[in-house]
């Protein structure tokens, strides 16, 4: 974030170069290049409702301000990044946090979650009034999200999308 001393990296080992990047030494060289992306961090001075799929939860970490909604879809609760971290977020009241997740539940389900992908069903039951969503996800969920968020009221300008994939 702006104004951070630290800058830190959120690396999903999914390919041929990232999966390398966990053999980095001290004293190794790297060429960062960037950053890329649309959000700026004027989209957490309100609250607001927050929709990341898998790593996309990365730029909307620092986001997340007191009264926001985060609906996070991973496959499995292995597959949270910053769980301890959005946990204690929920814990504290600071935000209403609520998984989604496409693989099977925990066996107890400590989570409030819902098993499958995030669908106009689930952000009906969800949205609760929110005003501005951020949305960062796939192309197509981005597609199908948006399409549904405006079908139940929320204005297209306020809608905030980055979109992420591979290429």
């Amino acid at each position: 974030m702006p104004r951070e001393e630290t800058l830190s990296f959120t690396i999903k080992e999914s390919g041929d170069f990232t999966s390398k990047l966990g053999l980095l030494k001290k004293g190794d060289k790297a060429k960062v290049d960037g950053p890329y992306g649309a959000l700026s961090e004027s989209l957490g001075e309100d609250s607001a409702l927050f929709i990341a799929a898998g790593i996309g939860i990365t730029p909307i970490k620092n986001l997340l301000s007191k009264g926001s909604k985060l609906i996070y879809a991973v496959k499995n609760e292995k597959e949270i990044v910053f769980k301890d971290f959005l946990e204690k977020k929920a814990k504290k009241n600071e935000i209403d946090l609520v998984y989604v997740f496409s693989r099977k539940l925990s066996p107890n389900n400590e989570f409030k979650a819902y098993k499958g992908h995030i669908d106009k069903k689930i952000l009906e039951k969800e949205i609760n009034g929110f005003k501005k969503v951020v949305l960062v996800a796939p192309p197509a969920l981005v597609k199908a999200l948006k399409k549904d968020l405006i079908s139940l009221g929320v204005k297209k300008t306020n809608i905030f999308i980055e979109i992420f994939s591979l290429k």
